[in-house]
């Protein structure tokens, strides 16, 4: 909605009729109805499912998926927007925004990037463990902003809440009738751990499906705005407190046998942790578990801060970091072909210096200040 009515006041269009529906069910059919005979030409957007869409009668001067006018997959994200409203309009899509953005990318010596995980985040590190216990492994996660890890090439699916779960156990299954034992690391968060991988790991206990969950537990709802869960104990309503559910506790009772927390930030840690667990799910034919524990960095919470830098003279330019660990705060420069530590994005959390083959980020100590 909100990118739409932008849009209009981009176009200067004030003629256009816009009905914003508050609840795609039950549907204000009779509004909605009214609303579309009154015009001739109705185009619908809506995310995800085409819920107010089915629950049109006629929808003969409706454009939307139905008939192909909205695409039937992809997000609705404001270039496709655009694109839709002013077809609809027929009018031609406007795109000096474009050249107002590469304007300030020049001015502001920026290099565009793809969405990240945030400096210092506890799960960049977790996947970096997991690549490194199993280069060869086979990924599936969930969704979450740990969907991101894609861009540390740990994370190989991302279908619904809990299907990294009950993924791994297919992929189990499917390996086992080849003949293959291929090391299985399925990643989820914490919050959606309580919300849809429960049932999943009963599942692997019970049916005996060897893999190995990695819960990424940064104690809270990230994604979404930073609401508590059964874990956190706590509760939105003002003064109402919740009780901690111990995940350890939950994935104990799901039946699981091996279960082991690790601190986020310390890799070679994680990375014992996540072989053993391996080994474990492999002799016993059952799901081991590893949480990843390090509160999100959207929490503000202190921490000791570790100052680094990219020794020049030792990079060699392979550029493993930005590949492999893919920080905000780690930079390429193509001329130099040298990483080089970007002071705007780093938080200081250290990890970095654990990344690099040759050793080239090192700390920067109080005497070399």
């Amino acid at each position: 909605f909100a990118v739409v009515m932008d849009l209009l006041t981009k176009l200067g269009r004030k003629d256009i009729s816009v009905l914003k529906i508050g609840t795609p069910h039950p549907l204000p059919l009779d509004l909605v109805n009214d609303f579309i005979a009154r015009h001739e030409n109705v185009l619908l957007l809506e995310e995800t499912y085409p819920v107010i869409e089915l629950q049109i009668t006629d929808r003969r001067n409706v454009k939307g998926r139905w008939n192909g006018y909205v695409p039937r997959a992809g997000e609705l994200t404001p270039e496709v927007v655009e694109e839709l409203v002013c077809k609809a309009l027929g009018e031609t899509c406007t795109r000096d925004a474009d050249e107002d953005l590469k304007k300030a990318i020049e001015e502001l010596k920026i290099t565009p990037k793809p969405p990240m995980l945030c400096p210092g985040c506890p799960h960049r590190a977790s996947f970096f463990a997991i690549r490194k216990a199993f280069p060869d492994g086979i990924y599936p996660s969930d969704i979450g902003c740990y969907t991101l890890g894609v861009n540390q090439k740990t994370v190989d699916t991302s279908i619904c809440m809990g299907a990294s779960v009950t993924q791994s156990s297919g992929f189990y299954l499917a390996h086992k009738v080849d003949g293959q034992l291929r090391p299985i690391v399925a990643t989820i968060g914490d919050s959606t751990f309580f919300h849809m991988g429960l049932p999943g790991l009963v599942n692997g206990v019970y049916n005996k499906h060897a893999f190995v969950l990695a819960i990424l537990d940064n104690q809270v709802t990230a994604m979404t705005g930073g609401q508590p869960h059964p874990g956190t104990g706590q509760k939105l309503r003002k003064g109402d407190s919740g009780r901690i559910v111990p995940i350890e506790r939950a994935v104990k009772g799901c039946g699981v046998e091996f279960v082991k927390r690790v601190e986020a930030y310390d890799i070679d840690e994680g990375v014992k942790a996540l072989k053993e667990a391996w080994e474990y799910a492999k002799d016993h034919r059952e799901p081991a578990v590893v949480i990843f524990g390090h509160p999100c960095m959207l929490l503000r919470q202190e921490q000791p801060k570790v100052p680094v830098r990219v020794e020049e003279e030792t990079c060699v330019g392979c550029k493993f970091c930005i590949n492999f660990f893919n920080c905000p705060g780690l930079v390429f420069d193509e001329s130099s072909k040298k990483a080089y530590i970007d002071e705007r994005f780093c938080v200081k959390c250290g990890v970095c210096v654990n990344v690099c083959p040759h050793g080239a980020i090192q700390v920067i100590s109080e005497e070399g200040k």
